[in-house]
Parts: C-alpha cells; structure tokens; sequence
C-alpha cells in the first residue's frame, strides 16, 4: 500500500491520516442516524400536514402553507414568455426577433 495518497487540492496525505478521517466522517454520520432515531419520531404517517403550523405572531397563516389563505396574486404564465422547447422553436423566435 502506498505510504501517501495525493488528495486533489490538499496533496499528498499520510494513508494513515486518510482513513482516520474517512473514520471520522464515518462516525459523525452513524452518531446523527442513531440520535435521530433516539427521539421515537418514526416515519411521517399519511395525513400528517408538515407544513401546517400554528400561524406567525399576528396570527395571519403563512401565504404559502396548505390551507392557509393566500395573499399573494399569481399572475398566470404567458406561454410566449417561456424559452423555446425544439430548435425549431427557436429559429423561429430569433428571427421573429
């Protein structure tokens, strides 16, 4: 086994140090996934709304959340605004132009 391995811009890294911190990396991420699972929260069920909330501090829904009212006009897409889908679509429009 090599001595070093050369490590794109970092260089060349001691083999020992390398696996130490694939070690590392390795041990963080099983520690997050075994906290995670420590708090009893499964999988979200069917049903469950994970965006509904309790609404913010003047008491109006989110504009944005599921069966909150929304304040925000939406105007609709003009489909000449849209980029062309074939190049034909495109020569057109270019030389329209």
């Amino acid at each position: 086994m090599a001595d070093t391995i050369n490590i794109p811009a970092i260089g060349p890294v001691k083999t020992q140090y390398v696996w130490a911190g694939a070690a590392l990396i390795v041990g963080i991420a099983g520690y997050a996934w075994w906290r995670a699972g420590q708090n009893g929260a499964g999988p979200a069920e069917a049903g469950d709304d994970l965006f509904a909330g309790e609404g913010t501090d003047d008491g109006t829904q989110w504009p944005y959340r599921p069966g909150g009212s929304s304040t925000v006009d939406v105007e609709p897409i003009d489909p000449a605004d849209l980029p062309p889908g074939t190049n034909d679509e495109w020569a057109r429009r270019a030389t329209d132009r």
